[in-house]
């Protein structure tokens, strides 16, 4: 129904005419016209007359608050190659009872059905590989959840306070339960873990029946071969034989704890498990842990030197933040990635050992290290985040390339903002963000052999008229032809992947006129601007 009354452009609906949702009774079901592919922002939110709503084989996206309080909506089918449901979508649907996901969904995003009061059955698809944040937050009539085998991670307060929820079982694939996951789910009383290797988040499980009934010997709380939890205030701590993984927070704040005795069966530590233990001053991690959580050893003042097993392939975000006295880390052999922040203001580190198989430097994961002076081998480097490195001695100390800095085969920063021509270093595949701001840039020729452009990359690149992105690129960030004031077009080519959600901006201020990209990425960002979008 409404057919005639509904506002398309580009294949995206983007809402009906103001006022006529609420005539009639031919207004209670909404059918998506075939050939539509994408649902857009705040389409239909609030339309409470809605019962039912039909959505075509065509769809493949649905926008951040498309449907949210639509409270009326009882039934909605998802087809097959549905890819993605938004922000808040179906947030405060109060009528929705059961949910059946498509195999194709691959992105199921923040706070989708929340607030979903009488939302009783969950049946996720084979094909699902992450439930994020708050998806079901407060859908207190909950309590049939079916997670898919594939399933490999639960993210923050996925189920928080649905408190009619009475079993879960967590797959064998599943190894991240993020913090506060079914946290005030109080009538959880029947966990199943289909595997001790896995991280568990703080308080994943905090105000459950199934927590409060766990026995505690000696000040010590477990679950199988978990360590759930510890009540104790020891100098030294010596976790016992067999345990394969430490709960997340476990030793968090222990004002007292000096040095840790940790068991070879050990794989899993999970996050902020040592933080804030000033007086810590020794941990041999064993050779078996693959798997540490975010925050791990976070403001352990005491701690001057950490060697990390071959088999930890990521250093997760804030895992070594503000510890003041750090000066050596030895990375084993297998490291991959540093995640964000994961070393920043460590004021006294001097050396850190990257090798060729490093490939990820997040976001300030450096930041404030003052006396950096040796990092290894960044030869493999192939992604840098913002400002990384660039407050450390090692990088001021490297040479420029015609008027750039490189970190591996990264572009993070050109000194010389008069250039108009870019000669790139042999081998470079990233322009990391804000890399090109400001300079005298006239085109794009010159990113040959580029797979990645970081967010806002070519801000205030004011000679740009147009930008045709060459072939080989593959990754796009945020607004990356930010305040380009003169840009008129812009063209994407197939090699293009994947974009991130604003990656032309939220179009206030821009005086594109036509952006060109492959339809593959149709429903994959969110432009408000006046430009002429054209898929190809």
């Amino acid at each position: 129904m409404l057919f005639e009354h509904m506002v398309i452009y580009n294949n995206t609906v983007k809402g009906i005419q103001k006022g006529i949702i609420n005539r009639g009774d031919n207004s209670k079901i909404l059918i998506i016209p075939e050939g539509v592919k994408s649902i857009g922002d705040y389409a239909f939110a609030g339309n409470t007359h809605i019962e039912e709503v039909v959505l075509p084989d065509s769809i493949v996206n649905i926008g951040n608050y498309a449907f949210a309080d639509c409270t009326g909506l009882k039934k909605i089918n998802f087809p097959q190659g549905l890819k993605k449901i938004g922000f808040f979508s179906f947030e405060g649907c109060a009528g929705l009872e059961d949910i059946v996901f498509p195999d194709s969904l691959e992105h199921l995003t923040w706070g989708s059905f929340a607030n979903c009061f009488n939302l009783k059955k969950v049946n996720f698809s084979d094909s699902k590989t992450y439930i994020g944040l708050r998806i079901f937050e407060n859908c207190i009539s909950l309590n049939d959840v079916q997670l898919s085998e594939n399933l490999t991670k639960i993210e923050y307060r996925a189920f928080y306070n649905c408190i009619s929820l009475e079993k879960i079982c967590i797959p064998f694939n599943t190894r991240n339960v993020e913090s506060e996951a079914f946290m005030g789910c109080k009538n959880l009383k029947e966990v199943v873990l289909n595997r001790e290797d896995i991280l568990l988040g703080s308080d994943a499980f905090e105000n459950t029946l199934w927590l409060s009934e766990l026995p505690i010997d000696a000040g010590y709380k477990y679950f199988s071969n978990i360590l759930m939890g510890y009540e104790g205030n020891e100098k030294k701590v010596i976790v016992r034989d067999g345990i394969k993984s430490i709960a997340s927070g476990v030793f968090t704040n222990s004002s007292e704890l000096e040095e840790v005795i940790l068991p070879d069966s050990l794989t899993v530590i999970g996050g902020a498990n040592f933080s804030y233990c000033q007086k810590l001053s020794y941990i041999d991690i064993p050779e078996n842990v693959e798997l540490m959580g975010n925050s791990v050893f976070a403001a352990c003042d005491s701690l001057e030197k950490i060697v990390l097993p071959s088999k930890i392939k990521s250093i997760q975000s804030y895992s070594f933040y503000q510890c003041k006295n750090l000066k050596e880390v030895v990375l084993g052999s297998g490291l991959e990635n540093i995640w964000d922040n994961s070393f920043a203001e460590c004021e006294n580190l001097s050396s850190i050992n990257l090798t060729d198989k490093t490939r990820y430097i997040g976001e300030k994961a450096f930041e404030g290290c003052k006396k950096l002076v040796d990092i290894g081998d960044s030869s493999g480097v192939s992604f840098v985040g913002y400002k990384a490195l660039n407050e450390t001695p090692w990088y001021n100390s490297q040479e420029e390339v015609d008027g750039c800095k490189y970190v591996g085969k990264v572009l993070v920063e050109c000194l010389d903002k008069t250039k108009a021509d870019i000669q790139l270093k042999e081998g470079t595949t990233m322009i990391s963000e804000a890399a090109l701001e400001g300079t005298r840039i006239y085109n794009l020729d010159f990113l040959q052999g580029i797979k990645i452009i970081g967010d806002r990359a070519f801000e205030n690149c004011n000679n740009l008229v147009f930008a045709n992105i060459p072939v080989g690129v593959e990754y796009l960030g945020n607004d990356i032809f930010s305040s380009c004031k003169n840009l008129r077009e812009i063209y994407l080519p197939e090699s293009v992947k994947f974009v991130s959600t604003e990656v032309f901006g939220r179009g206030i201020f821009d005086h594109y006129r036509n952006i060109s990209l492959p339809n593959h990425l149709d429903g994959m960002f969110v432009y408000y601007g006046k430009a002429r979008i054209k898929f190809y």
